[in-house]
């Protein structure tokens, strides 16, 4: 099973461009600050992700260390349909390409991140030329979306907040240091 961290360095072997401001599904206006979501986190398979910021605002930041080095990506947390969605930016926009994301369900108890990532075959399907959601893959295979119509997405991601087979097996993030 792959872990958020290796789907999260995974997709940024996509190019990252410098930019300004990206069409985002999860906007500042539905952002939320999700408490006690900052500090540093385990993966299964040894990785850390550090979240940093969410206070004042619901702007975040999420690091990744794992053995291939550090990749520092934007995030951003907000309730759909009564679930907790976390989008992260794992590609700029750059020549004309939308920008990448890597969305997941997440909820947090304790000292405990469970994360589900979407379900790549449950977003190929419905991501398609012409939706604004297009479906893209990363060197190493793995699906992630570039939206070019952050509304269509939102959709997409309200539809797959209530549709169990639209997520992957829960991934558990141990906290290791509260930030």
């Amino acid at each position: 099973m792959r872990t958020l961290a290796t789907l999260i360095i995974a997709a940024t072997a996509l190019t990252l461009a410098a930019c300004t401001s990206h069409p985002s599904a999860i906007t500042r206006d539905i952002a939320i600050v999700e408490p006690g979501l900052t500090g540093d986190w385990l993966t299964p398979d040894g990785d850390i992700v550090r979240i940093t910021g969410g206070w004042p605002a619901s702007d975040y930041m999420l690091e990744v260390t794992t053995d291939r080095g550090n990749e520092a990506m934007p995030m951003r947390v907000a309730t759909v349909r009564g679930r907790r969605i976390m989008e992260v930016l794992v590609a700029k926009p750059t020549g004309g390409k939308p920008p990448v994301y890597h969305y997941s369900r997440v909820s947090i108890a304790g000292n405990t991140i469970t994360s589900q990532a979407i379900n790549p075959k449950w977003l190929e399907s419905r991501a398609v030329e012409g939706t604004g959601v297009v479906g893209s893959r990363t060197e190493s295979g793995e699906f992630v979306a570039a939206v070019r119509d952050p509304d269509r997405m939102m959709l997409l991601l309200e539809r797959a907040a209530e549709t169990p087979g639209a997520w992957l097996a829960a991934e558990r993030l141990t906290r290791v240091n509260s930030r």
